[in-house]
């Protein structure tokens, strides 16, 4: 039997050339190893930078709904110190007129006291006259088969009223038209100042005690009447 018998240099190529094969797969290894890390190093950064984005997008949001709130209080601030400052106008238009009135009411007062009263021929004669048109045109005698109507206002420092009937037919409750305003019949007119005490009531409680106090003048009229008392 024939033995081969492999040379001493033909040994070293041979281990060289499995060495380079044992380098190339290495290389190749550390290559894909390498691409894979740079595949992960890409996804990972992708991944960040959409992170990154969520979160900017979420304070933009954030910030746009803040603003939105903030303009919304701002608006509602507004809009309540515009109703405040348009009640507090009023309220000081309203003090304004009281204390005008009371001022003029005051000088009527001194004035007299300095120059007294004065009543001449010409006034009285005058007096007479709107008296007499009053009593002829506008006043007339009460009806007891007709409804009595009292219509009363109040000022700082006085109150008014009306007593009157309506001469045309309307059912009871009805609204008044002009129409049938303008066929009313004055009974009496009713007007007296107030105390010093009650100029200082509320404005609501100067109109309450003005209808008592009509209600006072006008109760010989009206509690004769048959028909039911409406307020």
């Amino acid at each position: 039997m024939r033995k081969s018998v492999i040379k001493i240099p033909e040994l070293a190529a041979l281990s060289a050339a499995e060495n380079v094969k044992e380098n190339a797969t290495e290389n190749v290894a550390d290559k894909s190893t390498a691409e894979n890390i740079a595949e992960k190093s890409t996804a990972e950064n992708v991944t960040e930078e959409n992170a990154a984005k969520n979160v900017a997008e979420k304070s933009t949001a954030a910030n746009i709904t803040e603003k939105s709130a903030a303009e919304n209080v701002a608006e509602n601030n507004t809009a309540e110190n515009a109703e405040t400052n348009v009640t507090e106008t009023k309220t000081a238009e309203n003090w304004n007129k009281a204390v005008g009135n009371r001022r003029m009411a005051d000088k009527r007062k001194v004035k007299m006291r300095e120059i007294g009263f004065r009543w001449s021929e010409e006034a009285e004669e005058s007096f007479q006259v709107v008296k007499r048109s009053v009593l002829e045109n506008a006043c007339h005698g009460g009806d007891l088969d007709r409804l009595y109507h009292l219509a009363c206002d109040a000022l700082e420092f006085a109150y008014g009223g009306v007593l009157f009937q309506i001469a045309a037919e309307y059912p009871v409750g009805m609204i008044m038209s002009p129409k049938i305003v303008r066929s009313r019949r004055i009974i009496q007119f009713i007007s007296k100042k107030f105390l010093d005490a009650e100029t200082r009531y509320h404005t609501t409680e100067r109109e309450a005690l003005a209808i008592v106090r009509c209600l006072e003048e006008t109760r010989w009229l009206v509690n004769e009447n048959h028909h039911p008392g409406l307020i």
